[in-house]
């Protein structure tokens, strides 16, 4: 194309493959599941990092830091394509909480070729190969930078997923051993037997957010002579148990 550099190809090129790969792969998940998964963009990453390598640039250096930034992305997608077929071949469970170690493989690649990407922009290239620096002593600075920056991704995540599970712990009401659930109800209530809601004599108790009587109850156990409690099993709208005591009036 007239007025068009190498350059300019290359990355129009790019442009076109993302969108079209990136097209097919959407369309083929249209009706997928949580458990389906798609090579297609591990295949474009491959080939964007080969045309990254082989991409031509006005130094030496330049051109060898492009190699590695390329370098990254084939990693990327080739390590993406192997957690796929593990995936797919149920050797690696999708929907566990906890990911396998070899999952960390393709998302630290990837970041480590966005680090790559920021730092083989034309100044900073041109500023470190005037320090006398090697391509060497540069991949692997750069390479420890992407370890900090995943080192903090991965902190902040582990940070949120622990303070929401405290939460979550923190908002549950008490459970015994048989997963019955303690209700606390006022002590200084009287202990009259539960009628059914909107019953004249036994209004419906205000401390008690569940009202088991309101809602069907299959069984009911008389109160002790010792500890005065109250059990109540299995209403119409809950199969869980429902366990209110031991209570004892002042």
């Amino acid at each position: 194309a007239h007025g068009w550099s190498h350059k300019d190809l290359q990355h129009t090129s790019l442009g076109v493959i993302w969108f079209c790969g990136g097209l097919l792969s959407t369309y083929m998940l249209r009706r997928s599941t949580s458990s389906d998964r798609s090579m297609f963009p591990a295949i474009i990453l491959v080939f964007t990092g080969g045309a990254m390598g082989a991409h031509q640039q006005d130094s030496e250096f330049s051109t060898q830091v492009h190699f590695v930034f390329g370098l990254s992305l084939v990693v990327t997608g080739l390590a993406r394509c192997i957690e796929i077929l593990l995936i797919t071949t149920n050797l690696i469970r999708s929907d566990s909480s906890t990911p396998n170690p070899f999952q960390y493989i393709p998302v630290f690649f990837l970041c480590h070729s966005g680090v790559m990407f920021m730092a083989a922009n034309k100044q900073s290239v041109a500023a470190i190969e005037n320090m006398g620096i090697d391509i060497g002593t540069f991949s692997l600075a750069y390479l420890s930078i992407s370890f900090l920056l995943f080192l903090y991704a991965y902190f902040l995540m582990q940070l949120y997923s622990d303070l929401g599970a405290q939460a979550k712990k923190d908002t549950s009401l008490p459970t015994a051993e048989n997963n019955s659930v303690y209700h606390p109800v006022s002590q200084s209530t009287d202990h009259a037997d539960f009628s059914p809601r909107g019953s004249d004599d036994n209004p419906r108790n205000p401390h008690v957010l569940f009202d088991a009587a309101a809602e069907g109850i299959v069984e009911h156990r008389g109160r002790d002579s010792l500890d005065g409690e109250h059990r109540f099993r299995a209403s119409a709208r809950s199969s869980d148990e429902i366990e209110l005591g031991p209570m004892r009036s002042d």
